[in-house]
């Protein structure tokens, strides 16, 4: 801490507040809660307000609703999870926590003819991988070749093969297969007060050639399928106590599949991470989101968080900034499973209690009730957006036409030159909505894009020089320096960011480090872009999603 006058030590004491702010949010959080939502927005005014985002809907729609056309026969188990093979011909249904009281033939998983709903046996629970731990919710995913299952097996995953049940490979977190460095950032000492952080796996994903794990302490193993052996292990939260779980609800998390990002959420918070190395990429807005589950539109543009109180929200991936957040009048809590649909504008989750699903357009508020499934928990779409399929607390899977009532889009002709130039324009907006739109078509123009994107994603020219002039100046003993190089790079923008932190990694001191930790939060929060940021990061990611491009730029 420097000396100086009254008003430097006041300045100074205001830079201290941005390190030590994730100490007390979560007492500020309990304060919240207790006061209303409306305390907890006067305490954070970064806090996007309700009343911007936040769209109640009511069941009102005037169409039929769908009667179920098919039955999945055979389940005897709750469902936790369903998702179909790579090439749709397949149906899976995961059963996560399996109670010891159920049929002695409990499976881990079932598999069902998509098309015409026969049976294709069954995964089954055995002594040496008796299902999930209590609580536990993790879906299980498909390997690329379509042969072959992942499922959690408490603190590892194993590989099944689908036609006989047999394990092919175990993927285990064994510290011991990791670099020296890269041990050192996991199995943090547990917060004072607290239990040890817990290794059940809370989430699986599969990548490529890829298996990506996260357990219930936010560490993430990511494993080459083809031999199981660990390539990087990182905590997703940093062991930041505010940061994990303060509930009892275990971490989630999702990828983006070929484009080296991890969105990971607690109860209280979501970040943006690299999976090629493991680095930080940005915090999504908001400190309470009571996230519960994710999910990716297949485009890559667009997530889809369920919460634990009723609401489900879109989110733009690039700029981390809401598209719409909608409240679910008849959903009561959790919900377990979220999905989008293949068009990437409806939504469907599952809370385990309420009287029927409801499916919701995550764009303007429309819902559609699902016939009479009660206690619905795993949701999915059917991978041309006609059915969605609905298991419950009732050991039911059904499957529910819903094509003719959400409709079909259209295809439309690529767009000209002309209209190019105002996509680019409506990209750039502040209308979240008409954005993503602006950005589905420019994806649909695919090579014609890149030439407009590319000088947009470059952003502004960096005076990399006089930066880091301002950034030597924040070390400075006279307060009026360090508050004018403070003044200096804010005034820059979100553009910087990349290289603050690149210096932020280097050869400064411990009060320069923290100026710049300061600095950085306040350009990196998206409510706080400008026209010129939000297109610059819009552009980039079109850029990684139509060139396939693999960077690790902390930006993109």
């Amino acid at each position: 801490m420097y000396g100086g006058s009254k008003d430097q030590r006041i300045h100074q004491s205001t830079i201290d507040s941005h390190r030590i702010r994730r100490l007390w949010l979560p007492l500020a959080m309990l304060g919240a809660g207790l006061m209303g939502g409306a305390a907890l927005a006067h305490a954070f005014p970064w806090h996007i307000q309700a009343d911007q985002a936040v769209v109640a809907t009511e069941a009102t729609n005037e169409r039929r609703v769908p009667s179920s056309d098919m039955e999945f026969e055979g389940s005897t188990a709750r469902p936790t999870s369903l998702v179909y093979s790579p090439d749709g011909s397949i149906l899976a249904a995961g059963y996560g926590y399996i109670p010891p009281n159920l049929p002695e033939d409990r499976p881990l998983a079932r598999f069902w003819d998509a098309r015409t709903g026969e049976s294709l046996g069954a995964i089954p629970v055995t002594a040496d991988r008796p299902g999930g731990t209590v609580g536990t919710m993790t879906p299980i995913r498909w390997h690329p070749d379509g042969r072959h299952i992942f499922a959690q097996i408490g603190p590892e995953v194993r590989m099944f093969a689908r036609e006989d049940g047999g394990v092919v490979r175990s993927f285990k977190q064994d510290v011991n297969l990791l670099p020296q460095a890269m041990r050192r950032t996991l199995v943090a000492p547990p917060v004072a007060g607290t239990a040890p952080l817990d290794s059940t796996i809370a989430s699986v994903e599969v990548d490529g050639d890829r298996l990506v794990a996260m357990n219930n302490g936010g560490d993430v193993w990511v494993f080459a399928i083809a031999t199981g052996r660990p390539i990087l292990a990182f905590n997703a939260f940093d062991h930041q106590p505010t940061l994990l779980s303060q509930v009892g609800i275990p971490p989630t998390m999702t990828i983006i599949p070929g484009r080296n990002r991890l969105i990971a959420a607690t109860p209280r918070w979501m970040v943006k991470r690299s999976l090629a190395d493991g680095k930080m990429l940005g915090m999504f807005p908001g400190d309470n989101h009571l996230v519960r589950s994710l999910a990716v539109s297949s485009d890559g543009l667009l997530l889809a968080t369920g919460s634990m109180r009723g609401t489900d929200s879109v989110w733009d991936i690039a700029t981390r900034l809401p598209v719409a957040t909608q409240t679910i009048t008849a959903r009561s809590q959790h919900a377990f499973q979220i999905a989008i649909s293949p068009d990437g504008h409806w939504m469907i989750s599952g809370d385990g209690r309420s009287p029927r699903p409801i499916m919701v357009n995550g764009f303007d508020g429309r819902t559609i009730p699902i016939g009479e499934h009660a206690a619905v928990i795993a949701v999915t779409f059917s991978p041309d957006g006609r059915h969605i399929l609905t298991g419950g607390q009732d050991m039911k899977i059904h499957r529910w036409p819903v094509g003719e009532l959400i409709g079909s889009t259209r295809e439309q002709a690529p767009p000209n030159d002309a209209e190019l130039e105002r996509l680019i324009e409506v990209m750039s907006g502040q209308a979240q909505p008409d954005a993503y739109r602006a950005m589905r078509r420019l994806l649909a123009a695919e090579e014609r894009s890149l030439a407009h994107l590319r000088p947009i994603a470059r952003g502004a020219e960096l005076d990399r020089a006089r930066l880091d002039q301002w950034i030597a100046q924040l070390d400075d003993s006279r307060f009026a320096v360090r508050q004018e190089a403070e003044k200096s790079l804010l005034a820059q923008g979100y553009v910087i960011v990349e290289h603050l932190r690149h210096r932020q990694r280097g050869e400064l001191s411990v009060e320069a480090k923290a100026a710049l930790e300061a600095i950085i939060e306040e350009l990196d929060r998206p409510e706080n872009f400008s026209d010129s940021t939000r297109a610059m990061l819009r552009a980039r990611w079109l850029l990684r999603l139509l060139e396939n491009e693999d960077s690790t730029s902390e930006d993109r």
